[in-house]
């Protein structure tokens, strides 16, 4: 399954609003349960969507394993047509009006279901007028397939009604079948169409389920078209489609143009360290969707305590991603080679490359989901465009010359340039220091890299004792660093504590940090 895809959806339905009944905290309660088992189901899907990943690279071989990944990429574009941001604005259109779900279901379905019939033909044009490999274009319509029973998934009407266990099952469906089947029928390159047949399979299972649940809760679906409220529905959810957009060209400009200028190889090759950080970038994605909401309710309620919230989550990152981002570049080529197999070595800078941009994305998602959650989605939205825009530019100049390096490079300057953008249009709400805290991880990845290159035997160990060294010197010099990781455990796991006391001392919109002397740092509204 398609990781950006995946993530680009996450990252568009985080903000939609929702109802909540009874008192703040039985609201907090039930946000918190929520997201923590949504969490849970989406960090199983893609362990599992990984791990298949990883068994298709070792049983295909580079090239065959890039045929996939381009079809693959090619498929997450055809999607475009049917997402538009429909899943956000129904998702709304239900937890605003839980009365008519099955109504308002039932018409948002018939548009998807309508918009997919089109990207489907205009995909099968596609396959037609381009002059690829006759497997590539048969592995493409193959996947094309699935349009259908991805838009016809319920995931998101359910989530208006904030069942969010329902949500989590039909994830795991999505992924395990898909999964089983991968590893039962497929052992060789010859065998590699089954692979977009069991993806099909696995969503129509998945759709199924959605659909019978939903059934049986709700009542029947049955197809209707309502030109006047797919007008609306249109014109209310492009905004947010036009952002998916953008995060989806952005994401996947990398390998569709290795795979039109490159080849199969460099794109299997490419695809296995992207898929790969893929891992960590949708793992780190899912912290800050557990933490968006609490940033929301500070940002309306209590906006005095949203600048040590936002601190507490930053230094965590950055003592999270410098050692992963260090660790990685040292630990590239036998990482590869052991988890894909000698032949992904090839694929050593990339990933270098790579770990890097996704550390540098982690550390901009704090300011990134912070603009959503303090209603800066213009702001966000121009960030966005701004990646897409730079993406295609490098990737077309870059991958010409430098190959795999070059989409590499392509990646990390895209990535900087955005956590940077993040920054500066969040200085509007809060300034927030934020370099400072580089210097205790960076201090401590040293120490770390330097036990790791003189154990020298296999990359298992070096990452076990890296790990241990580095956890240990960060206790030593930034003990304040442990009382960072308590702030953000607090926020997320007691989302409804009182804040009638915060709210008493916040009438001033200053705050000064306890730890260390930060700058005063203002919050506006």
């Amino acid at each position: 399954m398609s990781e950006p895809d995946s993530y680009a959806e996450n990252m568009m339905t985080v903000a939609t609003p929702e109802q909540h009944s009874g008192t703040r905290s039985e609201a907090g309660v039930r946000v918190f349960k929520n997201y923590s088992f949504l969490a849970s189901s989406y960090a199983a899907s893609r362990l599992l969507t990984f791990f298949s990943l990883v068994y298709i690279a070792r049983r295909l071989g580079v090239q065959t394993f890039g045929q996939v990944n381009f079809a693959l990429a090619i498929f997450t574009y055809s999607t475009l047509l049917t997402h538009l941001g429909l899943m956000t604005f129904g998702t709304r259109e239900v937890a605003r009006h839980p009365g008519q779900i099955q109504h308002r279901v039932t018409r948002i379905l018939s548009l998807r279901l309508a918009l997919t019939l089109a990207s489907f033909l205009l995909l099968l044009v596609f396959v037609y007028l381009v002059t690829f490999e006759t497997q590539l274009k048969i592995l493409i319509v193959l996947f094309g397939l699935s349009l259908f029973p991805t838009a016809a998934l319920m995931d998101w009407a359910f989530k208006g009604v904030e069942r969010m266990n329902v949500v989590g099952v039909i994830e795991i469906v999505r992924a395990a079948p898909y999964v089983a089947l991968i590893l039962v029928w497929v052992k060789t390159p010859s065998q590699v169409l089954r692979i977009p047949i069991f993806y099909f399979l696995s969503a129509v299972l998945a759709a199924f389920l959605g659909l019978a649940l939903f059934w049986r809760d709700y009542g029947s679906l049955r197809p209707q078209i309502e030109l006047t409220f797919w007008k609306r529905a249109m014109r209310e959810s492009l905004p947010l489609g036009f952002a998916f957009v953008l995060l989806q060209v952005y994401y996947l400009t990398d390998t569709v143009v290795l795979g039109f200028l490159r080849g199969d190889v460099f794109v299997g090759l490419y695809s296995a360290a992207y898929k790969s950080v893929a891992f960590l970038l949708v793992l780190g994605g899912l912290f800050f969707e557990t933490t968006f909401p609490v940033i929301s309710r500070y940002y309306k309620q209590a906006s005095g305590r949203l600048p040590w919230l936002l601190t507490s989550s930053l230094r965590v990152t950055t003592l999270l991603v410098v050692p992963m981002a260090v660790g990685g570049t040292v630990l590239a080529g036998p990482f590869l080679s052991s988890l894909y197999g000698p032949e992904y070595r090839a694929a050593t800078v990339a990933f270098q490359f790579l770990i890097w941009a996704v550390a540098v994305e982690l550390i901009g998602m704090n300011w990134g989901y912070a603009l959503m959650a303090c209603d800066r989605a213009k702001e966000y939205l121009k960030v966005v465009g701004l990646g897409a825009a730079i993406s295609v530019a490098l990737n077309l100049v870059l991958i010409p010359k430098l190959g795999l390096m070059g989409a590499g490079l392509a990646r990390l300057t895209c990535s900087a340039i955005i956590s940077f953008y993040f920054w500066y249009q969040f200085r509007r709400v809060s300034r927030l220091s934020w370099f400072r805290y580089l210097l205790k991880p960076a201090l401590a990845s040293a120490l770390m890299v330097s036990v790791m290159v003189l154990v020298g035997h296999s990359w298992v160990l070096q990452m076990a004792l890296g790990t241990l060294v580095y956890a240990c010197t960060i206790l030593l010099i930034g003990p304040s660093e442990r009382t960072q990781v308590l702030r953000i455990a607090n926020a997320i796991f007691a989302p409804a504590e009182p804040m009638a006391s915060s709210l008493a001392n916040s009438t001033s919109e200053t705050f000064r940090a306890s730890e260390e002397l930060l700058p005063t740092e203002t919050v506006e509204r």
